[in-house]
């Protein structure tokens, strides 16, 4: 472990080089995004479900500031929620749609593999608030009033935080063409907050937002 400071400090003079081969300048860019989410609600007590495949969609701009850096925020129109999987009680059906405007203000890393391939980086905060909800399903075994010691379940109610913040981050690969670029890309957001209340009183401890993204931006740069 004490050499593991000159490692990586040999490690960075080597790289260093590469880094700085090449005149750079500065880069802004605007566009269009979408694709497919992939969500579930981290419950606890634990709500056994499956993944709920939606769709999200907005407007990008990224300004790349120096090189291999820059910044890149977005607004969006996100489908989340849950669906409870079949398996735990078949005769159980509940899946909950929830659309909100999110606004992820993300570091924007990148790394060049070739003239008009490259490797991108997002990751930052990511806020977002609850525009409308909807049920999709519902077969409710238990009545809505069911109480468990003694407290009500929750999320057979409207939800009741509409404020949600918390981190995403992915990768992926850009490609430049000569009517600009075309970004296919993975994300994965960890939900920091709960859209239930979480007090003693209230039967969930935890029921955060968890959600992965797959979805194509096109940029064109300025």
């Amino acid at each position: 472990m004490k050499r593991l400071p000159h490692i990586l400090f040999f490690l960075l003079i080597c790289i260093s080089p590469a880094f700085s081969q090449s005149e750079f300048k500065q880069e802004w860019a605007f566009g269009v995004n979408g694709g497919m989410t992939f969500s579930s609600i981290n419950f606890s007590p634990t709500v056994y479900q499956k993944s709920l495949d939606q769709f999200v969609g907005g407007v990008s701009a990224r300004y790349i500031t120096e090189k291999y850096f820059g910044l890149q925020a977005e607004l969006n129109l996100s489908q989340r929620g849950w669906e409870e999987s079949k398996d735990s009680i078949p005769e159980h059906r509940y899946t909950k749609s929830l659309l909100y405007a999110e606004l992820p203000v993300l570091t924007h890393i990148y790394f060049n593999m070739g003239s008009r391939i490259r490797m991108v980086f997002n990751l930052g905060p990511q806020i977002s608030y609850l525009l409308s909800e909807r049920l999709l399903e519902r077969n409710i075994v238990l009545d809505p009033g069911t109480k468990i010691d003694n407290i009500p379940i929750q999320y057979y109610t409207d939800v009741q935080n509409k404020f949600d913040w918390g981190i995403v981050g992915g990768g992926g690969f850009e490609l430049l063409t000569g009517i600009g670029s075309f970004v296919l890309e993975g994300r994965y957001f960890f939900g920091l907050s709960d859209i239930y209340n979480n007090a003693q009183k209230d039967y969930y401890a935890t029921s955060s937002n968890q959600v992965i993204y797959a979805k194509m931006t096109y940029f064109f740069r300025l």
